[in-house]
């Protein structure tokens, strides 16, 4: 696309990528102005009108070029539109196959015909009607007002997206939303039982926002999407699966993403063949604003200034050499503070542990992490140099695999995703603690259990301060399995 003359910008050239493409800089820099010459393919916009025309200039001119079919949109294969905007009048020429030159309608915005599907910042309805009419079901709009009949459509078990919205619903808010007569129509629910619902309306915008998206994501092929501040009242815990899934539809889509998030940057950036453009303000002209767009490179530098503008701690991130995700604190803390000084102090300095805290949440940060690898193009220097270390068990076992099967497919080595023997960590404190760790093992309430554990762990890091030569005399017996996957990480770090 090439625009002149919109707004703050001058004249900008734009390629996108087929995928995902990501726009960012800061407010009122002009990411929503590019999105409108687009969208008016499909939409009457109020936002396109005279008053969008940069200060001191006669003519707004904006140039959409295509690749490949347009026929199932256009009626005719079209090599590009475009659109001016003089004293308030828009014209619209399209320049077809062949070189002639000629007016053009807009696209049809009813499915499957439409090209585009909107969801904009002003995306939100007061009201979601009740009307489950064909044209209501297959209409497309940029806001929310057809929702219902968009959700109805979706609810016969025997199209293919059924189960595929369900399963998104479920994994995003958490639940399910269906649709139940009402009056002469339906309304959008969580279902409690035959006869109660809570109605969609009434739980918060993120939840709308959430169902508005999936239920176009799941439907659509070769079309476009137009998405402006995707994280807006959505929970990060949501946003992620969501975004999981944009990448998913992006190998049959195209997407253009306004985002002041740095998980939406991290997570979609990263994506093969995305494209990040940053909107910046230049010099001003004649006291005019002045913005460019500029493409985002593949340095790590670039991009990781890019994500501490938007808020992403880096901390003392370049000091490492590797890292290693461990379960619990308890482990983290003795593997940080005592085993690599003791057994592999040449893991000192290099080696950054960090614990999940629990077991659910060791598969989401390891995808974090690796996300931020991949958004860096740091996975050259830095692939297999994590690693994850959970305790014995059956979900642990099963997370693993799981684990495996998802990241030996891009390279990741499956010896750095390690399992210990036993269950928990205080089964590797030195024999001198057996009593007391038999005893917090055999207390059946959880909650009284994890008071006996905390005080167990207390007593041990006592005596091991105050006993630091003894202890490590002992530890090194009753923690060997650890201390030995410690010195194979240290074998691979020292090595390299």
């Amino acid at each position: 696309m090439r625009i002149e003359n919109l707004k703050c910008f001058k004249a900008e050239g734009l390629h996108f990528s087929r995928g995902i493409n990501i726009l960012v800089g800061p407010n009122n820099a002009g990411k929503s102005s590019l999105l409108f010459p687009i969208l008016a393919l499909q939409q009457n916009l109020r936002e396109l009108n005279h008053q969008d025309v940069r200060m001191g200039e006669a003519r707004f001119a904006a140039n959409v070029n295509f690749q490949g079919d347009t026929i199932r949109f256009f009626q005719r294969e079209i090599e590009s539109v475009e659109f001016s905007i003089t004293a308030g009048n828009v014209q619209r020429q399209a320049r077809f196959k062949g070189g002639s030159i000629g007016n053009i309608g807009q696209i049809s915005n009813k499915e499957p015909n439409n090209f585009i599907y909107p969801f904009l910042s002003r995306r939100k309805t007061g009201t979601i009607q009740e009307n489950v009419s064909e044209d209501a079901a297959y209409s497309v709009h940029t806001d929310f007002q057809n929702l219902t009949a968009k959700i109805d459509k979706l609810q016969n078990p025997d199209l293919p997206f059924y189960q595929q919205y369900r399963h998104l619903c479920t994994e995003v808010l958490g639940f399910p939303v269906t649709t139940v007569p009402r009056g002469g129509g339906k309304q959008a629910v969580l279902a409690i039982d035959s006869q109660q619902n809570i109605p969609l309306i009434t739980m918060g915008e993120g939840a709308i926002n959430i169902i508005g998206l999936i239920v176009h994501l799941v439907v659509a092929e070769e079309q476009l999407f137009l998405i402006e501040e995707l994280e807006n009242d959505i929970h990060p815990g949501a946003l992620k699966p969501l975004l999981s899934y944009i990448q998913e539809k992006s190998k049959s889509n195209q997407f253009i993403i306004t985002t002041h998030s740095n998980i939406v940057l991290k997570q979609l950036g990263g994506t093969i063949d995305s494209k990040i453009l940053s909107i910046e303000w230049g010099q001003q002209e004649n006291r005019t604003p002045a913005c460019h767009v500029r493409p985002i490179g593949e340095s790590p530098q670039e991009r990781s200034r890019l994500l501490e503008n938007l808020g992403y701690e880096f901390s003392d991130f370049d000091l490492w050499q590797g890292w290693l995700f461990l379960e619990e604190s308890t482990i983290e803390k003795f593997v940080r503070d005592y085993f690599i000084p003791w057994y592999v102090p040449d893991l000192r300095g290099r080696l950054r542990t960090y614990s999940a805290h629990s077991l659910s949440e060791i598969g989401p940060k390891f995808n974090n992490f690796n996300n931020l690898f991949v958004f860096l193009h740091l996975e050259p220097t830095y692939k297999n140099r994590v690693w994850v270390l959970v305790d014995g068990g059956v979900d642990e076992k099963k997370l693993l695999d799981e684990m495996i099967s998802k990241y030996t497919i891009s390279g990741w080595a499956k010896e750095n995703f390690m399992q210990l023997d036993k269950h928990n960590f205080e089964e590797y404190y030195p024999e001198r603690f057996r009593e007391m760790v038999d005893a917090v093992n055999i207390s059946e309430n959880n909650n009284k259990r994890r008071e006996e554990k905390k005080k167990l762990f207390d007593c041990v890091e006592k005596w091991t301060k105050e006993n630091e030569e003894t202890a490590c005399k002992e530890f090194k017996v009753s923690a060997k399995e650890i201390i030995e996957r410690l010195s194979a990480i240290q074998d691979v770090l020292v090595s390299k």
